[in-house]
């Protein structure tokens, strides 16, 4: 940008100037200071630390010994020299230092230990063609006389208060359909995969929660790749879990249709009760029967994908089928104008969730996306034997509710799975249109 860039300003994960590591790098290798050079020698310092404290075994062994190492509270140890010789020492002699390196305190979220739970930021300055530092900033407790949690910022809780209110008033008042007739429901995972294991688990997870609570197969239409159970990579052969050491989800699973060779318009065909030789099974809810729609899988700001097969953990544009929020919209005016549905209640387990609600306005819907429609959704319940995470976050969430406490309003569900589900927002869409939240309890949509 060359003098274009003057004046533009930033901020980036730094080195703690009061460590002095910043004065020791440029002293030795005659340069500025890389943003990154002090986090990427802490990455190598803790790395030998838990080599020396497992004895040079990797693996689990190393990871354990890592954890073991930045819980450590003896006394503190530096990044310098005399420092790290101090800190192998300790390591070596069983009596855990509390370590800190370039960045400061090497201090990590006690129940993943993949963030730092404080941290520098330096606000930088563009200012004669280079970036000049104006401040630092750390996400320290003690920086802040404790008023921050020890927690990482990527692990911190929501906060209740920062949420809109989800109990629907005015309008939704006025919506009252009358007395629940029975329970029919659509179960969609949208990819196939062994890295999507997680979203098919999800699929399984919420089958089996209906199957359990009395709902009558014939009443759950199951749509999912269902090439997880059999895959080639899966070290117990038949077996899907959304937690490790959890049951079978796969045992004694009807599935009806592999999302292959669905589109979005059989997803409405479904929906409508439109049964033919290649959609045999299909919703038959009436005017005074609950229906849920469970879909989980990968989104975009497009929409929900379905049908494509991926090789990795992400989807290229162009890819799959994407349901978007006007065709969303379409299929629900056209259920709500025949008469398919007393309350329908849209679960969407995705990245970009939130955007399927752009248009949604027909009245008895209710959308409840574990992400917002700018924002990825994160995985969940990591497996160490099969290296995959089992389940996402907001559907490990909304099966635990459903599985303990279903007689939890909606409102209640979305305030609890709301505070608990972290590095996205729970958001409910439509809800002024739906009927009062606070009425309509979680049993209404997971029990016959």
């Amino acid at each position: 940008m060359g003098p274009e860039a003057e004046g533009i300003e930033g901020t980036v994960n730094s080195y703690d100037p009061e460590t002095g590591f910043e004065a020791a790098f440029t002293a030795r290798f005659n340069r500025p200071l890389p943003s990154y050079a002090a986090a990427t020698h802490d990455a190598v310092l803790l790395l030998a630390y838990g080599l020396e404290r497992s004895g040079g075994v990797g693996g689990e062994s190393l990871a354990r010994a890592m954890g073991e190492v930045v819980d450590g509270t003896g006394h503190t140890t530096g990044w310098d020299p005399a420092g790290v010789k101090d800190a192998l020492g300790a390591n070596r002699s069983g009596n855990l230092p509390n370590v800190s390196g370039g960045t400061g305190g090497l201090a990590y979220s006690p129940d993943l230990r993949t963030e730092l739970s404080s941290s520098t930021y330096g606000h930088w300055k563009v200012s004669g063609g280079k970036f000049v530092f104006q401040e630092f900033i750390s996400t320290s407790p003690d920086a802040h006389e404790g008023s921050l949690s020890a927690e990482s910022l990527f692990r911190t809780l929501a906060s209740e208060s920062k949420r809109d209110n989800g109990t629907a008033t005015g309008a939704s008042a006025a919506y009252d359909p009358g007395p629940r007739a029975g329970l029919w429901a659509l179960i969609v995972a949208g990819l196939a995969g062994w890295e999507n294991y997680r979203h098919q688990a999800d699929a399984l997870a919420f089958y089996q929660l209906l199957r359990s609570r009395g709902v009558a197969d014939d009443r759950i239409v199951l749509a999912m790749a269902d090439d997880i159970a059999g895959s080639p990579r899966n070290p117990e052969p038949g077996i899907v879990r959304n937690y490790p050491g959890g049951p079978n989800l796969h045992e004694g699973a009807n599935i009806d249709y592999r999302t292959s060779s669905l589109s979005e318009s059989d997803l409405s065909a479904i929906l409508n009760g439109e049964s033919t030789t290649s959609l045999p099974h299909v919703i038959s809810a009436g005017r005074q029967d609950n229906v849920l729609l469970f879909m989980v899988g990968h989104g975009g700001r497009a929409g929900f994908y379905m049908g494509v097969h991926s090789a990795g953990d992400s989807v290229q544009e162009g890819e799959a089928t994407v349901l978007d929020s006007a065709e969303l919209a379409g299929m629900l005016g056209s259920l709500s104008a025949s008469g398919r549905f007393r309350r329908l209640l849209i679960v969407v387990e995705a990245c970009h969730a939130g955007a399927l609600g752009a248009e949604i306005k027909t009245p008895g819907v209710l959308l409840i996306t574990g992400a917002n429609a700018t924002e990825n959704s994160q995985a969940s319940n990591y497996d160490v034997k099969l290296n995959q995470f089992l389940a996402d976050d907001f559907a490990w969430e909304l099966f635990r509710l459903g599985s303990d406490s279903p007689s939890l309003s909606l409102d209640e569900a979305h305030r609890i799975a709301y505070v608990r589900v972290k590095a996205s927002h729970v958001s409910a869409y439509n809800e002024d249109r739906f009927g009062d939240m606070a009425t309509v309890t979680l049993a209404e949509f997971i029990s016959p």
